[in-house]
């Protein structure tokens, strides 16, 4: 795993496949009974992930497993601001090319339990805050972009409204 870390925090070799690769380990150790994972893998992968967001490539999904495996990984941490944050660009990132109604709720639902979540104060929880806003009114323009229908609108108009200070 720190191997796999190191060649994308250096971009060498091909980054999309050495994040995949870890996913699938971390797959493993999630689904193992005799296996235990320390939350700082968890937390490091889901680095690694955001790093990558929105860079999976020209036209390419982020790969099936990596989402699988932050949603294994969210159910280990349920509580993880960021865990939740990184699944729902991710799912963002797949949506701008499948357009997928299913990837757009998951990632509205998401988003959604954590801004209803007590308001932050200042800190890291308020630039997730932010962060989360910024990534629900980005989904909203997307699926209007799909769409075009006025629903769709209203709800992007709203999202952003919320979003712009």
């Amino acid at each position: 795993m720190n191997a796999l870390g190191l060649q994308v925090k250096l971009e060498f070799g091909d980054v999309r496949q050495e994040i995949e690769e870890m996913a699938g380990l971390i797959l493993e150790l999630l689904n193992s009974d005799m296996a235990t994972i320390s939350t700082s893998t968890i937390t490091s992968f889901d680095r690694m992930v955001r790093l990558q967001h929105e860079k999976w490539g020209n036209g390419k999904e982020p790969p099936a497993k990596v989402i699988d495996c932050l949603r294994k990984a969210k159910t280990c941490l349920p509580d993880s601001d960021e865990l939740s944050i990184t699944l729902a660009c991710t799912l963002l990132d797949r949506f701008y090319i499948s357009r997928s109604d299913i990837d757009y709720e998951e990632a509205t639902a998401i988003l959604d339990k954590f801004l209803t979540s007590p308001t932050p104060g200042n800190g890291p929880r308020q630039s997730q805050h932010r962060e989360a806003l910024r990534v629900i009114s980005l989904l909203a323009v997307a699926r209007l972009q799909a769409s075009w229908e006025p629903e769709h609108l209203e709800q992007a108009i709203y999202r952003i409204h919320n979003w712009v200070p």
